[in-house]
């Protein structure tokens, strides 16, 4: 099939015609572009888990059930064990009913901070032995696919 294909150069030919258009280009500023951190809501957060005998299920590694809220995480491809996304199911239990009203990032990076310390039962303070440990980033991205609003 490529025996008879033909490689033309058209580089200096796209050159010229964006020369002949550079009035109608939009100037950037210099200016930085930053985000603001992403706050937890302490009145939001605590209510996803404000029944005591909230329920936290994973259906594989499709999807996590916290009471009747779904979130979709088939795409988190570092998951390799269902453990994992009941891990990340308990560590948004915890971090949501503190509601300490910090940023997504301290919250996560005190979880990490607590796990070195203790092991996983001590900190969540649960007693299922089926859960793994699952990194920070992968706890993120499951917050980040919950459809509720959690953040201010």
């Amino acid at each position: 099939m490529l025996d008879e294909y033909r490689v033309v150069g058209v580089t200096k030919r796209a050159k010229e015609i964006d020369n002949r258009y550079i009035e109608s280009k939009v100037l950037v500023s210099s200016d930085e572009f930053r985000l603001g951190e992403r706050v937890l809501d302490s009145k939001k957060t605590p209510l996803l888990f404000s029944d005591k005998k909230c329920k936290i299920k994973g259906r594989e590694l499709d999807e996590l059930s916290i009471n009747r809220e779904s979130v979709d995480i088939r795409y988190l491809e570092q998951l390799v064990k269902k453990g994992q996304v009941l891990f990340i199911g308990e560590v948004m239990k915890k971090v949501f009913t503190l509601g300490k009203g910090t940023s997504l990032k301290e919250a996560l990076d005190e979880v990490e901070i607590h796990l070195k310390k203790d092991n996983i039962c001590e900190y969540l303070k649960c007693d299922k032995g089926n859960l793994v440990f699952s990194r920070k980033y992968e706890i993120g991205a499951a917050v980040n696919r919950l459809r509720k609003e959690i953040f201010l």
